[in-house]
């Protein structure tokens, strides 16, 4: 009978002596509340551990438990092994020596002879086992992978994730895309791990690590993320100890006057762009030198874009860091927006409404923030069956599909002028709106000087042979259309 994959991870994890776990780079709550809390239930099975990211623990996070055990770099060193099968004879002595590019081992038997048969050779790393704790690949790692890939191909791993873009990049898989965090996931694997007595396991420090992750990834429960299992995880964690008030005053009531300072200069860079239905702001580099702030302090300002967002679907936060990279950080606030299919297009992420991915700063930020914003105009464009606005209708007739959110038609025609043989004068702009479902039309003329008021029935006389006039005017110079008001109607 073939073992589940809870079976399989927790089969390595008990064969393991010493196990790397390591946390993805730029760290967020939710990384890193997974790796600290898988230290702790590691350490309580008697496993040596050794945990690591490649950035450090941002300040907000530091009144998180131990959190000082995570290091920058590790030394992944690998030993050649010699072997000696001494079940039949006894090794009495041993010493050794070098000569000149040589060394030399000798062992005395005790009794009888050793063969070449007792003797074996072989490698030994540093780690028995890595253990990957919210990275959707092994990229995200940072220098912790990039400068030890010999040791990620040759030591088994286990993937711990919850990310829909994570291609399964271990040697076992725990990938949870239903999850809310990583730290959920976690937690949903400890009765695999300990037994029936799981709960035992998990002591207040434990629970506070796993809860924060679940309320960062899930903006305190705000973001549509937010699932009955991850509250009631959280609901579990609460009654085990976890202390929910410290989280949230720490993470969401405290913030240094450079983080706020941040923040408003962020907000107050907020575009829309209510066609497309989108809105984005921007952090570059001079922001974070002229505010004091760090790139770090930018967390949570995506979820208070979200909230100053009614009626928009894509949301975007662009960030320039000091070494020329740029992030861009998406969400969505519905699910028929997908993040992780525009986010695909860079390279990119994520959950299928909170997502991201980075460039490379070779162009000024000002121009990969135009090239962002116009790709997303392009895929809200398709998704949302916007006309091109690049279309060109002059001098010909255009049939429109029949779209609810389409508008106002702007009809342009040529007013052929009777006193003068037919000769086109400057072109008179009459605005139609035609009603859905309905043959109907509310007509909005340009307003004139007039020389002398004329009667009432006399008007009405002019404008229903204007509307005429309209009606069969041939042909259609050109054809514009506004967006936000209803057109069910084809052009005839």
């Amino acid at each position: 009978m073939s073992l589940s994959i809870a079976e399989q991870a927790k089969n390595l994890i008990e064969k393991s002596e010493k196990i790397l776990l390591v946390a993805h780079a730029k760290m967020d709550g939710d990384t890193l509340s997974a790796t600290i809390a898988m230290h702790l239930l590691l350490k309580s099975l008697g496993k040596d551990t050794v945990v690591a990211c490649a950035d450090p623990v941002p300040e907000e996070y530091s009144f998180l438990p131990e959190t000082d055990v995570m290091k920058r770099e590790i030394s992944a060193g690998k030993d050649f092994v010699i072997s000696l099968d001494c079940s039949k004879t006894r090794a009495q002595k041993l010493r050794w020596k070098i000569e000149g590019e040589h060394l030399k081992i000798f062992i005395t038997p005790g009794d009888g002879q050793f063969e070449k048969k007792d003797v074996s050779f072989f490698e030994h790393s540093d780690f028995d086992l890595i253990i990957s704790l919210d990275a959707a690949d092994k990229k995200q790692l940072g220098s912790i992978f990039e400068d030890n890939t010999a040791l990620f191909s040759r030591t088994p791993l286990i993937v711990f994730d919850h990310h829909a873009s994570n291609p399964g990049f271990g040697t076992v898989n725990i990938i949870d895309t239903q999850a809310a965090s990583t730290t959920e996931v976690v937690y949903h694997f400890l009765e695999t791990l300990f037994g029936e007595k799981w709960e035992k396991r998990i002591n207040p420090d434990i629970a506070t690590l796993l809860l924060t992750g679940i309320i960062t990834d899930t903006g305190s429960f705000q973001n549509p993320n937010t699932t009955p299992r991850s509250l009631e995880a959280a609901a579990d964690l609460v009654e085990l100890g976890a202390r929910q008030q410290e989280i949230i005053r720490n993470i969401y009531k405290t913030k240094n006057l450079q983080t706020l300072k941040l923040w408003g200069r962020v907000l107050s860079k907020i575009n829309t762009d209510p066609v497309h239905r989108m809105l984005w702001s921007t952090v570059s580099a001079n922001d974070l030198i002229d505010t004091g702030g760090i790139i770090e302090d930018t967390g949570g300002i995506i979820d208070e874009l979200l909230a100053t967002a009614p009626g928009m679907e894509m949301v975007l936060l662009l960030k320039e860091r000091k070494d020329g990279m740029i992030t861009v950080s998406v969400r969505t606030t519905t699910a028929l927006c997908d993040a992780t299919k525009f986010s695909a297009e860079f390279g990119g992420g994520g959950h299928t409404q909170a997502a991201g991915f980075k460039i490379r700063g070779n162009k000024p930020f000002d121009v990969v923030v135009g090239e962002v914003v116009s790709a997303a105009q392009k895929f809200q464009s398709k998704r949302l069956h916007l006309p091109s606005s690049d279309s060109k209708n002059s001098g010909e007739k255009r049939e429109h599909k029949n779209n609810k959110t389409s508008s106002i038609d702007i009809i342009e025609i040529k007013k052929k002028n009777k006193n003068k043989k037919n000769k086109e004068k400057d072109s008179l702009p009459v605005q139609i709106e035609a009603k859905p479902n309905t043959k109907s039309m509310s007509v909005q003329l340009p307003n004139k000087k007039k020389k002398k008021q004329k009667s009432q029935s006399s008007r009405v006389d002019n404008f229903s042979g204007m509307l005429e006039k309209i009606m069969n005017a041939d042909p259609i110079e050109k054809i514009k259309n506004t967006p936000n008001t209803p057109s069910s109607h084809k052009e005839k």
